[in-house]
């Protein structure tokens, strides 16, 4: 995965999760266009009412970026058909307003504000790592693991 490439991509408007995963990237090798992917089944995220159920990538902590542009988040927000926090930023909560416009039927959002009480305060959770630190690290692991699987193989074959 390349950081510059996902960050042009959520420049035009990608959200962090669909931008850092990689089924969207197998969809863009094999000439998918537009936001088309590689997915076993329905994805999205919580403007579609899902919460990302078949996300692949590097990011493990959604409530600690908007999930839109990848940003420190103001406010965490929860569908009823995902265990994950979302987070989201001042510049997004716009977004919000899509959910119940696209599909009335959409699942339950909740917003999770320190206010409410619903969760600690979104700034104490802070990694102090950034996302592109993160996203890094997870390069490495993944390249590790894969590593690791090629020679336990490889001393099979021969």
């Amino acid at each position: 995965m390349n950081w510059e490439r996902i960050q042009a991509e959520m420049k035009n408007g990608l959200a962090l999760a669909c931008a850092s995963c990689k089924h969207y990237w197998e969809g863009r090798e094999k000439g998918l266009s537009g936001i088309d992917c590689m997915t076993p089944g329905p994805c999205g995220g919580p403007i579609a009412g899902l919460g990302f159920p078949h996300y692949k990538g590097p990011v493990s902590d959604f409530s600690q970026w908007c999930f839109a542009c990848g940003s420190r988040p103001d406010l965490g927000i929860k569908v009823s058909t995902s265990e994950r926090i979302f987070g989201i930023c001042r510049e997004h909560l716009w977004l919000l307003d899509r959910i119940q416009a696209n599909n009335p039927n959409a699942a339950v959002l909740n917003v999770v504000s320190p206010s409410k009480g619903m969760i600690v305060p979104l700034k104490g959770r802070y990694t102090e790592k950034s996302l592109m630190d993160v996203m890094m690290e997870t390069e490495e692991e993944w390249a590790e693991e894969d590593k690791i699987k090629f020679e336990e193989h490889q001393t099979k074959w021969v």
